[in-house]
């Protein structure tokens, strides 16, 4: 879908949802992070048939630690439009059994979803919740990209061992994927995905500040405040696009 009204999804107080899934309690805000102006770049991509795949809690986190947001709805019509028409996306994430806000935001974006479900289960230590998504994450991928014959594989997460293991996979089960990339933010990029000193990746993508939202910093330093429950009505969602969260 090309065209998205962040309008048409609000809380219950009548504000726009943000697509950011819900932070731990205490983070910090790193705030002398270089972002480009514009995600990309492009070149080696474009009118190639191409998946995208989102380590969507990585990328969230990422952004979050810059103190920025991620507008998803402008991030697929930048990739499409960077790379063209022949472009798969596909968000993979945890999420609760019956919170299905995020998923149902992201497909009115133009995303494909696969939701992972956060295991609850009691062991000798107590009640413990089983969310990580890499697992999941590399099976989507690797059957994403044969079943779509794609000939380019974006991996949008800045996890240096998740991005080589599923390049890796990708290059043994799916011939016809000549290129490797990834999409991730500075800050949370390990070193070993850079393209430069690579043999496995060809280009690194950046997302830039032209499809993300400044969050406001706290003049103590501290994290932007989340939202009481009483403005953010949504349990998958942090933060809301309220005048006073952005800048």
């Amino acid at each position: 879908m090309d065209e998205f009204n962040m309008n048409s999804l609000t809380d219950a107080a009548g504000g726009n949802i943000l697509p950011l899934l819900r932070p731990s309690s205490r983070h910090s805000v790193w705030t002398g992070a270089n972002v480009e102006a514009r995600t990309g770049p492009f070149e080696r991509l474009r009118g190639r048939s191409v998946l995208v795949a989102l380590d969507l809690e990585n990328i969230d986190r990422s952004a979050a630690n810059i103190g920025r947001v991620v507008d998803y709805v402008r991030l697929a019509r930048a990739l499409r439009e960077g790379i063209g028409r022949n472009t798969h996306l596909i968000a993979i994430f945890s999420r609760d059994d019956n919170e299905t806000t995020a998923e149902h935001f992201l497909w009115e974006a133009g995303w494909m979803t696969y939701t992972r479900p956060i295991d609850v289960v009691r062991n000798k230590f107590g009640i413990v919740k089983h969310g990580n998504a890499d697992v999941a994450f590399a099976t989507v991928v690797g059957a994403a990209v044969t079943s779509l014959e794609a000939d380019a594989c974006v991996l949008g997460t800045g996890d240096g061992q998740l991005a080589i293991d599923v390049a890796r996979c990708v290059k043994a089960i799916a011939p016809s994927c000549k290129t490797s990339a990834t999409l991730s933010l500075p800050g949370s990029t390990s070193q070993r995905l850079d393209a430069r000193r690579s043999d496995i990746f060809a280009v690194n993508l950046e997302i830039g500040d032209d499809v993300m939202n400044r969050l406001a910093i706290p003049t103590d330093g501290g994290r932007p405040a989340a939202p009481t429950p009483a403005v953010n009505a949504v349990p998958a969602m942090a933060y809301l696009s309220d005048p006073a969260a952005l800048v």
